[in-house]
């Protein structure tokens, strides 16, 4: 017994769970849900999982977006356990476009409610190999250039460009700043900003990955820019720009405008703001780069339409852009749970976050919900019900998409529905006759319940002794109650008060005894069905009752472990069985008093019909026009069977090539031809007189497809869009699958399946549109309805794309040779006829009215070619030309970019910027480069002015952008020709004119020659030498220093300034006021206007032993003896009179010294017409020790206002009367001097002091220690 009851248990408590009571029960929600669209390689496969959350458990199952739930198929698609949907790898022959490329939904439903998830787009994209290419590009320099990674169709979708690689292998990536001149776009394309010649040096390929499979592909053609010059302005031209641009809200975005024009534009973007258009401003946030816009947190507000406006000198073009900002969809529905009442409303609110929305829709338990008066949409997004029902309650979804993106939300509705209850009840009374009796049940629920009363298991109506009746009480209650007036006996018996609404019923009984004799009513017939239970009630009444037996065949019951009787009255039989169970029932009723009462009922057992399911199946499919049979046979039952169809819920007649044969057992339903009309849900009816049996047999009669729409062939213009509509109908539901004929090497033409793409999509009904049509959308297309009943339905219907005019390039530069014949040539391809025009300049050009010109179109089928065929070619012809395509269709334009190559012209403006003794420096200019760079410039030079240019001429080569170049290591003092040359790719120019430049002077770099010293006197030497020779010369030789100093002595040389004697090639001089019998160091040096020469070898030199006596005056005959030697000289010395010779010496030096006097101060009146004086403090502190009577002091060697010495007076009388030795001095020379370091530092006119009692000029050797210094700057006397 204990483990029965533990048994017991665990069944209840099991039975429990599975089946939760109404109030804790859920509706499904989906906790996972997948994404609205999934791609995916047939190398890899994938899994659409799908979880919901419920009380019950949600089932979960896959169906397709036209309601057909998803089978397995072997190998491609199969549903596990868990609800997980399975797309495995697969081979590229197994591809099938309704398993891989269509609509999924995942289902949740439970005792609740039933959901859909969003719409689940499926593309398995089967993997092929693929050549990204990277064409040239011609770009104006000082413009941008625009490279582009070009994909085929057919992975386009799939692949994007990661990067580029420059031909040094350096990487440029969309996130890479490094380098301005480069901007990676996110769409792939390469802009190179403000092109120079130097960029065509490089080359680009562009790195490709495959968001799918991750594989990266490197094109194998690489594209380079052509940077062309420009030769005349021109209005800004678009070249590149996105008309919409995509982003999604927090990610960076990019609107691109490229244009090209001379000079090059500018750039400006402006917003679409309320009907005006306001600048974009520049923040951290968005920023502009040569062009581009770039924001780096794009949300909605940025979304809106964009001008880019390009401008230069010429004009400006305008451009726009829209920028579309998508967010994801997300859903919520409030409230999501509501309980209410019927009769009461319903409000739904369907939050939408995430942009665009395009459509909202509403379901309930996954059916639409159409509009009513009950049911309204106050908005789009509000639904609300009114008086609800309880056919309103389960499960509501808002579903919200756009073109990429989808969300739903999830809400409940509950009605309050509470099964009847009855919660106070009459309790079993007792009345005597004549009195009042009164019976009350109070119930609850919802809907509220309805009170029936019962006697003895009879209907109690109204009677004038009877009322009956209810009421609602402030808590929602229902009281019933029965009133009896008046009772009497036969109102005795057991009372029922049943409860019941559309939730559940409930009842209570209980007896009302009334005093009196004893009765049983009149008790039916009962009939009971075998193996079914049987309670059967005594009706009895009077009071007191002592007992209630029953008897079948005057035995007394129960017999059997089946029968039992109850105190009141009632006989239960379990399981009838007929042949034990059937018979006469007998019901005693015995009083107190001994009084019986009986009543008698029959009961019989009868047997319930029973249909074979052997061949009454669920299901039958048959195909259309086919004969079939529906065959109902009754195996079990009493007779009589009757039999009556149903179809659809409906009662079935037979019609037309339809049949109904009844027997006995069995009923057939015979169609002699099968069609689409009798497919439905038949049910067959067996009815006797225990009870009825039914079954129901689905017929699925399977139609192949039949349009409804027949294709047609369509023409579309490139670019434009087209529908192609297919539609057909059959069972089960055809799919319509579209595929394009497409030619291989191996194949005569095959028909593979259109893929959806961006520009592809094959709607619901069979349609395909192709919107932005390509020329390689042209072909044959074949439309295949199929849903696996016969071989299917097809056509193959063309589709011709119209082609406008379109030249294969946009933009050409041609160049070709001064004086040559040219061809430009313009290829249009497009649908004839197409008509080509030319203009030069934005003019246009008759061939007619020059006849230098020819035109020449030649017409094939798709293309026209025009050539423009230009004689003789002049630089003039150079220039912009545009060939105009036009057709019906459309137009187009190419511009060719013409040169006319020739020499560049001759240098002109050949000039001399600077001369210096070894340099010069030229400018000169170049008017036209013969519309060739310029690749170096030729100047030649040479010393000859000759016709011929050939082996004595010098040339130097500068590079084609320099237009000034310096002519080095030239000889000073020379005269040269000079004349420049230009040279392009084509050859040199015409020589400028010639131009002559004489060099500047310069020091000499050689030292006079044959240098001799031969005595003269004991305080003279006369000093000879020999020019330096002519190529050190350097100029003009204006004079000479000779140094002279005691031999071997540290001191400085002395040096005496002689000017040339430009007569004689022999130079010679006296040196005087030398110490007798002394050797002397004798060096010589030449100068002229740049200054002086090194010094020549020393010499040595010897004065003589004796002094003359007579004036140095005779030291100057020009003789190679000594005076001691000379009998001529002596003879007559000896003869004079002494005393002649003593007066004759004092009249000569008087003579000289005014002489000297009366000569200086005459040149110092003419050449300084004011003075300047010097005071020269403490000079007999730097006059030598043997210092005569007169001091002389010279201006420094070089160029001289005056060659005479400086004289002063140095006698003791002047000494002592002044503090400083005054004397009056001549100017100094006006080029630079030496210093001597005998001078006073800080004076503003420098000399050179030394001693002489000779005429003639000595100074001191210039040491380390002496400097240059401009006497014109220093012109203020001395204090």
């Amino acid at each position: 017994m204990v483990v029965i009851y533990l048994l017991s248990l665990a069944l209840f408590v099991s039975s429990g769970l599975a089946e939760p009571s109404r109030k804790d029960q859920r509706g499904p929600v989906f906790r996972t849900e997948p994404s609205s669209r999934v791609e995916f390689s047939n190398s890899s496969g994938t899994e659409l999982r799908c979880n919901a959350d419920g009380i019950p458990t949600p089932r979960l199952t896959w169906q397709t977006r036209e309601g057909g739930n998803t089978r397995d198929v072997a190998g491609l698609r199969y549903t596990r356990s868990d609800g997980t949907l399975v797309f495995p790898p697969f081979a590229r022959n197994d591809y099938r476009q309704d398993v891989h490329d269509t609509v999924y939904q995942c289902l949740a439903a439970n005792t609740v409610g039933s959901i859909v998830s969003r719409e689940v787009h499926v593309r398995g994209v089967i993997k092929q190999r693929f050549n990204p290419q990277v064409y040239d590009d011609f770009v104006v320099r000082g413009n941008t250039a625009v490279l582009r990674c070009h994909l085929p169709t057919f992975v386009k979708e799939y692949v994007s460009v990661d990067s580029w690689i420059r031909n040094d292998d350096y990487v440029l990536k969309m996130t890479d700043t490094r380098i301005r001149s480069y901007t990676v776009l996110y769409s792939g394309e390469l802009l190179i900003h403000e092109t120079q010649e130097k960029d065509a040096e490089w080359s680009y390929r562009c790195q490709t990955r495959h968001r799918l499979t991750g594989e990266m592909v490197v094109s194998i053609s690489a594209g380079k820019i052509t940077v062309t010059e420009p030769h005349a302005s021109t209005l800004p031209r678009v070249t590149f720009n996105q008309a919409q641009v995509r982003a999604e809200e927090g990610s960076p975005v990019q609107l691109p405008c490229v244009a090209q024009g001379n000079p090059p534009p500018t750039y400006r973007w402006m917003k679409d703001e309320n009907g005006g258009l306001s600048p974009v401003k520049e923040d951290g946030r968005v920023w502009m780069v040569q062009g581009t816009l770039n924001i780096r947190k794009v949300v909605q507000k940025d979304a809106g339409k964009y001008q880019c406006i390009v401008r230069n000198s010429i004009g400006e073009r305008r451009i726009e852009s829209a920028l579309i900002v998508t967010a994801p969809l997300q859903v919520t529905m409030l409230p999501p749970h509501q309980v209410l009442n019927t009769g009461q409303e319903a409000t739904f609110t369907c939050n939408v976050t995430g942009y665009p929305v395009h459509t909202i829709s509403w379901k309930k338990d996954q059916r639409t919900i159409v509009a009513s008066n009950r049911i309204q949409l106050l908005s789009r997004d509000v639904l609300h019900i009114v008086s609800l029902r309880r056919e309103d309650r389960g499960m509501y979804q808002c579903f919200v998409y756009n073109d990429n993106d989808g969300a739903q939300g999830t809400a409940e509705l509950k009605i309050s529905d509470v099964p009847p209850s009855v919660i106070s009840v009459f309790p079993e009374q007792t009345a005597h006759p004549g009195g009042s009796a009164s019976l009350k049940c109070t119930a609850t629920g919802n809907p509220p319940p309805r009170i029936t009363w019962y006697l003895d298991g009879s209907i109690i109506g109204r009677t004038g002794r009877i009322s009956i009746g209810d009421y609602n009480t402030e808590h929602a209650h229902v009281v019933g109650f029965l009133n009896i007036t008046d009772v009497r006996v036969e109102d005795g018996g057991e009372y029922k008060c049943q409860v019941s609404n559309d939730v559940g019923s409930t009842s209570h009984s209980a007896r009302l005894n009334v005093y009196g004799p004893t009765f049983v009513r009149p008790m039916p017939n009962v009939t009971a069905i075998s193996g079914e239970d049987l309670m059967v009630r005594c009706p009895y009444g009077g009071y007191p009752i002592k007992a209630v037996r029953w008897f079948k065949g005057g035995i007394l019951l129960p017999l059997h472990h089946r029968q039992k009787v109850s105190h009141g009255g009632t006989l239960s039989i379990q399981s009838v069985q007929r042949a034990a169970d059937e018979g006469e029932y007998s019901c005693v009723v015995r009083s107190m008093d001994g009084e019986t009462a009986t009543g008698t009922t029959f009961v019989s057992v009868v047997v319930s019909p029973v249909i074979d399911p052997h061949f009454f199946r669920e299901s039958n499919t048959v195909d259309e026009g086919a004969r079939t049979k529906l065959v109902c046979i009754v195996t079990k039952g009493d007779p009589p069977l009757r039999f009556h169809w149903l179809k659809n819920g409906l009662p079935f007649l037979a019609h037309g090539e339809t049949t109904v044969q009844t027997t006995e057992d069995s009923s057939i339903v015979t169609f002699k031809k099968v069609n689409s009309a009798d497919r439905g849900l038949y049910t067959c009816v067996a009815t006797n007189v225990a009870s009825s049996a039914n079954m129901t047999m689905q017929l699925i009669v399977n139609v192949p497809p039949q349009f409804t729409v027949e294709p047609k062939n369509s023409t579309v213009v490139l670019g434009n869009t087209v529908w192609l509509d297919c539609a057909a109908v059959g069972f089960p539901a055809p799919s319509i699958l579209w595929k394009k004929l497409i030619y291989t090497e191996n194949t005569a033409g095959d028909f593979t399946y259109v893929h959806s793409s961006p520009r592809a999509h094959r709607y619901n009904n069979g349609t395909l549109v192709i919107s932005d049509a390509e020329e390689s959308d042209a072909g044959a297309y074949l439309c295949q309805a199929n849903n696996g009943i016969g071989a299917g339905l097809s056509k193959i219907v063309s589709l011709q794309v119209l082609v406008p005019p379109r030249f294969k390039e946009s933009f050409q530069s041609r160049a070709t040779r001064e004086g040559l014949n040219a061809t430009l040539k313009c290829d249009a391809t497009g649908h004839a006829p197409i008509t080509i025009t030319w203009q030069k300049n934005k003019t246009t050009l008759d061939a007619k009215s020059n006849k230098r010109y020819f035109i020449r179109n030649i017409s094939k089928k798709h293309q026209t070619t025009s050539e423009l065929q230009i004689l003789n070619a002049a630089r003039n012809d150079t220039g912009k030309y545009t060939c105009t395509a036009v057709s019906e269709i459309g137009m187009d334009e190419s511009v060719i970019q013409f040169l006319v190559q020739g020499l560049p012209d001759a240098p002109s403006n050949l000039t001399v910027l600077n001369t210096t003794s070894r340099s010069v420096s030229l400018f000169w200019e170049v008017a036209h480069n013969g519309n060739s760079h310029i690749t170096g410039s030729i100047v030649q030079y040479q010393t000859v002015s000759d016709t011929h240019w050939n082996g004595q001429t010098s040339q130097l080569i500068v590079s084609g952008a320099e237009n000034s170049a310096t002519l080095r290591a030239l000889t000073p003092v020379t005269l040269y020709f000079v004349r420049v040359i230009a040279e392009n790719a084509l050859g040199q120019s015409r020589p400028s004119a010639v131009i002559n430049v004489t060099t500047e002077e310069e020091a000499p770099s050689g030292s006079p020659r044959e240098v001799q010293v031969h005595s003269t006197g004991a305080q003279s030497i006369k000093v000879m030498w020999k020019p330096p020779s002519e190529e050190t010369q350097h100029g003009h030789i204006k004079g000479y220093y000779i140094g002279y100093r005691i031999s071997n002595s540290p001191e400085n040389y002395i040096f005496k300034q002689v000017e040339s004697n430009s007569e004689k090639e022999q130079q010679s001089t006296y040196i005087t006021g030398l110490q007798p019998f002394t050797k002397y160091d004798i060096v010589v040096k030449a100068y002229n206007s740049a200054g002086a020469g090194p010094k020549s070898s020393k010499i040595t030199g010897k004065t003589l032993e004796t002094a003359p006596t007579s004036s140095p005056a005779f030291g100057k005959r020009e003789t190679g003896l000594p005076f001691y030697k000379n009998v001529a000289l002596v003879v007559p010395v000896v003869v004079s009179s002494l005393v002649i010779l003593v007066l004759l010496f004092a009249i000569v030096v008087c003579f000289r010294k005014h002489s000297q006097d009366r000569r200086g101060r005459h040149d110092y009146d003419n050449r300084k017409p004011v003075g300047d004086s010097l005071m020269m403090s403490d000079m007999t502190k730097q006059l030598p020790a043997k210092s005569t009577k007169f001091s002389h002091y010279t201006c420094p060697a070089g160029k001289t206002d005056y060659a005479e010495p400086y004289t002063c007076n140095d006698s003791a009388a002047s000494r002592q009367g002044s503090d400083g030795l005054f004397a009056t001095i001549k100017r100094c020379p006006t080029r630079p001097i030496y210093m001597s370091a005998s001078y006073k530092q800080g004076s503003d006119a420098f000399c050179t002091q030394h001693s002489t009692t000779h005429e003639g000029s000595t100074r001191s050797e210039p040491t380390s220690n002496e400097k240059w210094s401009n006497p014109r700057n220093n012109s203020k006397p001395m204090r």
